[in-house]
């Protein structure tokens, strides 16, 4: 018995050992930059659609609620793509699906160009969708993993660069479309882009491979994944289940989670796609105003997503989720109702500030709650977000087709008040969870 004592604290100590040298290794900036590239290449393609909507819909002689069409097609393949990854999460490498991913995506950018009739532009956002979404997705479950221990500052500073990316968006489809160069270009030319981005990403793994010392540049994360027998989910997670999802789906905490989600997308997605249009329209603004306005929307959610990550380690992420988007919701309706460009820019500006963190805290609530399950938990909350991004836009356009726009889009701070309830009761099953 003292030998078999003695074995187990040897083995122990070497275990920890090993943990503690994993824990030192270091993820090469150059690995980083390449997938927040990717995030930021792809968010451009999220904020083009609303400046080029007034090109599609007179081009293609459609109705507010048709060309909303877009974006539910697109929303589509992405839920099926995000459906894909969760139930594969664990028998595909995540860095293998990134490059397939981005490449179905940059494949579909270029069919933009030869889509000649509105039905075969939507079928090529279905293509579209799946293929942004799943790269979006897996983006974020393959960083929390890579940064186990900081996924939280790295999940903010990943979307802080899809901020930046939505930011470019509206002023690269600006400079393009004053070129006299037709808006399916804009399409063109990110796919090109996107596609050299893919073919350049194995490249990177495998130089991060050889500096990390791992075998396989597709799993990386083996070097300093260290297991967390303390953690407050330790019981749930030595669990194996054969379906994540069946598992997963028991949680009552990650259906809120899904559910500020769709909130949440409700609110951004209708504001990304109408409100260039609803300024043009309704407000009687330039093209080159709303676009700003947009820019500044987008502005605001970089700085937002830029505070959390310093906040992150000081601050409950459930506590900025529901009282950024009390204020944000505050300030979306001022802006809104007061219907005055200058203050609706403002407004916008702050609200981006104050809820533009959102979706990184939501990954990393769920990541802290279930660690052993990040590609589940971010293809249920990216597929909650696909819903959203699949029915609101089109429900505004639908709206604004009845009612006009000034009513449609009062719906994009009306969403942000019941996120805030919801919200709260979020904060209360989590901090049970703490006393328990």
């Amino acid at each position: 018995m003292l030998s078999m004592s003695k074995y187990r604290r040897t083995k122990t100590i070497q275990v920890q050992d090993k943990s503690a040298n994993r824990q030192q290794t270091k993820v090469p900036f150059y690995l980083t930059a390449a997938l927040f590239l990717i995030m930021g290449i792809y968010a451009i393609s999220i904020t083009m659609i609303g400046p080029i909507m007034p090109s599609v819909i007179e081009d293609y002689q459609i109705n507010l609620s048709q060309g909303g069409l877009m974006m539910t097609a697109q929303s589509i393949g992405g839920m099926l793509a995000v459906l894909f990854v969760g139930v594969m999460a664990g028998r595909f490498k995540k860095t293998k699906l990134i490059i397939l991913s981005f490449l179905v995506f940059g494949a579909s950018l270029l069919l933009v160009s030869f889509s000649d009739i509105y039905t075969v532009l939507l079928a090529v956002f279905f293509v579209f969708g799946a293929g942004s979404r799943m790269a979006d997705t897996l983006l974020n479950a393959y960083v929390s993993d890579l940064y186990n221990k900081q996924r939280g500052y790295y999940l903010n500073l990943l979307h802080m660069y899809f901020g930046i990316g939505a930011l470019i968006g509206p002023v690269y489809v600006r400079f393009i479309l004053e070129q006299d160069i037709s808006w399916t270009f804009v399409f063109s030319l990110l796919g090109i882009v996107s596609i050299i981005s893919a073919l350049l990403l194995p490249i990177t793994l495998r130089r991060a491979a050889k500096k990390m010392g791992v075998i396989d540049p597709h799993d990386l994360t083996q070097v300093y994944a260290v297991e967390s027998e303390d953690h407050a989910d330790s019981v749930l997670v030595q669990t194996k289940p054969l379906n994540h999802f069946a598992y997963i789906s028991r949680s009552s905490v990650i259906w809120l989670l899904c559910l500020i989600m769709i909130l949440y997308l409700a609110h951004q997605a209708s504001l990304t796609v109408w409100l260039p249009m609803y300024m043009e329209t309704d407000l009687l603004v330039s093209p080159t105003i709303s676009n700003i306005a947009l820019s500044v929307l987008w502005l605001g959610i970089i700085l937002g997503r830029m505070a959390s990550a310093y906040f992150t380690n000081r601050v409950k992420p459930i506590k900025i989720v529901v009282f950024g988007n009390l204020l944000a919701a505050v300030f979306t309706a001022v802006g809104i109702l007061l219907t005055q460009p200058v203050i609706l820019i403002i407004c916008l500006g702050l609200a981006g500030v104050f809820n533009g963190a959102t979706i990184p805290l939501l990954v990393t609530i769920a990541s802290d709650r279930y660690p052993k399950h990040t590609g589940t938990t971010s293809s249920m909350i990216f597929l909650s977000g696909a819903f959203a991004t699949m029915v609101f836009p089109w429900l505004v356009g639908k709206i604004a087709d009845v009612s006009g726009f000034q009513i449609a889009v009062q719906l994009t701070w009306i969403t942000l008040f019941v996120l805030f309830a919801a919200g709260l009761i979020l904060r209360r099953k989590l901090e049970l969870h703490t006393e328990g």
